[in-house]
């Protein structure tokens, strides 16, 4: 049934969507949220004011989707819990939690990211995962017991990632810190305030605490183009 309304709403206006979709049992979506053309298949889904999914974005396997207010997913994402891992065996651990959590204005942006929500993945209140290719991983095997394991990976407030970084499992990037393009990122303990770059990513430059993307009060940024001028950003 599930599957069916889904079907149903791909292509339908928003407004008759958004009362498709609160119909779904465990799916509450604010009239002022969007889904563009995307697949959303979660057991629970809470979109508050103003969240968006883009179009062309898969969401699919968590046991929770909860996307806050003003938080965002960008075009031609991937988002999911790996359904051949067996949960259910020695190896899996038990307190895993599939979850797929955005705090305010926490921006999933650009695109041909890939996030494994085989444990969760929590992107704090005006943190930014931004490029292309990102990687966010929260299993992996350990070789010394031939298991699967799983850790959840945490986004702090304000931080930023840029182009095809690797967030490893049990991670969590510190608030207000900048996480370099193609670093490998696998600290629990870093400062915050730092650029961290490398593999794996190490703190190589401090960041001021008055800069002005730590201090904004909105998720997006503004862009600006070749004459200098702020623009605001791309709109779907």
């Amino acid at each position: 049934m599930k599957r069916l309304l889904l079907i149903l709403s791909l292509f339908l206006p928003w407004r008759l969507k958004w009362r498709l979709l609160n119909l779904i049992p465990g799916y509450e979506v604010h009239p002022t949220a969007r889904v563009g053309l995307s697949w959303v298949e979660v057991k629970e889904l809470r979109m508050g004011p103003g969240a968006v999914v883009h179009h062309f974005s898969v969401l699919r396997g968590m046991d929770l989707v909860d996307m806050q207010e003003g938080s965002f997913v960008g075009k031609c994402n991937l988002v999911i819990t790996p359904q051949s891992i067996p949960r259910s065996s020695a190896g899996a651990d038990p307190g895993a939690t599939p979850e797929f959590i955005l705090e305010p204005h926490a921006f999933l942006a650009g695109s041909f990211h890939i996030v494994d929500c085989s444990d969760s993945v929590l992107l704090g209140p005006y943190s930014l995962v931004g490029g292309y290719g990102s990687k966010l991983l929260t299993h992996w095997v350990d070789v010394s017991t031939s298991k699967v394991r799983f850790a959840p990976v945490r986004i702090g407030r304000s931080a930023l990632t840029n182009t095809n970084c690797i967030i490893a499992a049990g991670s969590i990037v510190p608030p207000f810190s900048v996480v370099g393009a193609k670093a490998f990122f696998n600290a629990k303990d870093a400062e915050s305030h730092h650029l961290y770059a490398g593999v794996p990513a190490r703190p190589v430059k401090p960041l001021e605490e008055t800069s002005l993307y730590f201090t904004r009060r909105s998720g997006p940024v503004p862009w600006i183009g070749t004459s200098g001028v702020p623009k605001p950003p791309p709109t779907w």
